[in-house]
C-alpha cells in the first residue's frame, strides 16, 4: 500500500512538472507620473511673505528596466518574481521663495531618484490565444533606494547678495506598494517570446536619512565647515524633545514622497 501511494505521488509530480513552464524575461520602458506632492503654501504677515510651488509630478516617472522569472503552474495561472530598476527622468522640480523688508531668499530644487524593487506577483493568461493576453497582480517590495536633491539658492538684503548650490542624498525606508500589469506575449519561436504590457505602480517612498554632501557658496565649498548635526538629518515617526549636540545627527519628523506611476514596458522572454 505504501509503495502504491509513492507511485501515485510520483506520477502526480511528473504530470504536474510536465504541465509547468518556466521563463526568464528582460524588458525596458518608460513610466509617467500619476500623483503629485502638494507643496503649495502662501503665508502673509505684516512685512513678510513666503510661497512654495506645487510639485506636479511623481518621482516614479522615468526609465524602467526589468528582469524576472515566470513559472506557470497551469495553462492559465502562474507566479512571477521581477526585479525593477527605476530612475527619475527628467528630474522633478520645485521652488520656494521667502520675502521680507530686508531679506529675500529663493531656491530651485531638483529631485532625482534611483530605486530597486522586488515584485512577486500572480500571473493569469488566456490559453490558446496567439497573442497570449496576460495580467499580473503583485506587491512592490523596495530593496534599495536613493534620492538626490540639488538646490540652487540665492539670498539678498541690505548687504551683497549670495548664491550657492547644495547637494544632498536621502536614503529611504522599506515600504510596500501594489503593482498590476496587462499585456500580450506572442511567440516568436519555441524558445523566444516578445512581450509588452501596460503597468500601474502605486507606492510612496519615505525618507530615512538625509546627508548634505556639498554646499558651494559663491563658488567656494563650505561642507568642511559643517558640523555633523548640520550635515546629517535622521527622520523619525515621532519627534520628542532633544538636546542639541553638534556631534550627532539632528532629528526631524519623517515625510513621504510620491512614486506612483503608469507606463509601458516591452522586452523578450526566454522560454525554458
Amino acid at each position: 500500500m505504501k509503495k502504491l501511494y509513492l507511485v501515485v505521488l510520483f506520477f502526480m509530480f511528473v504530470h504536474l512538472a510536465m504541465a509547468q513552464k518556466s521563463s526568464f524575461r528582460f524588458g525596458t520602458g518608460y513610466h509617467f507620473s500619476t500623483a503629485g506632492q502638494t507643496l503649495l503654501n502662501i503665508n502673509l504677515y505684516n512685512n513678510y511673505a513666503s510661497s512654495s510651488r506645487k510639485v506636479d509630478a511623481s518621482l516614479g516617472r522615468g526609465i524602467r528596466l526589468t528582469a524576472g522569472y515566470q513559472h506557470w503552474l497551469r495553462s492559465w495561472f502562474g507566479f512571477a518574481v521581477d526585479v525593477d530598476y527605476a530612475r527619475t527622468a527628467p528630474p522633478v522640480k520645485g521652488s520656494t521663495h521667502t520675502n521680507s523688508i530686508d531679506y529675500n531668499y529663493s531656491e530651485e530644487t531638483k529631485w532625482k531618484s534611483d530605486q530597486f524593487f522586488i515584485i512577486p506577483s500572480m500571473v493569469f493568461k488566456i490559453a490558446g490565444n496567439k497573442l497570449n493576453p496576460w495580467a499580473s497582480f503583485g506587491v512592490i517590495v523596495p530593496a534599495y533606494g536613493r534620492l538626490r536633491t540639488n538646490v540652487a539658492y540665492t539670498t539678498s538684503g541690505f548687504g551683497p547678495g549670495q548664491s550657492g548650490i547644495s547637494k544632498r542624498t536621502v536614503t529611504v525606508k522599506h515600504t510596500l506598494g501594489a503593482s498590476s500589469s496587462l499585456g500580450i506575449a506572442p511567440s516568436i519561436n519555441k524558445h523566444l517570446t516578445f512581450f509588452t504590457a501596460l503597468q500601474i505602480r502605486a507606492i510612496s517612498i519615505q525618507a530615512k536619512k538625509m546627508t548634505t554632501t556639498s554646499d558651494l557658496l559663491n563658488g567656494v565649498e563650505q561642507i568642511d565647515t559643517y558640523s555633523r548635526s548640520a550635515k546629517e538629518t535622521i527622520y523619525v515617526r515621532k519627534l520628542k524633545y532633544q538636546l542639541y549636540d553638534s556631534d550627532q545627527p539632528r532629528k526631524e519628523t519623517g515625510y513621504s514622497l510620491p512614486f506612483s506611476s503608469v507606463g509601458i514596458i516591452a522586452g523578450l522572454q526566454i522560454n525554458l
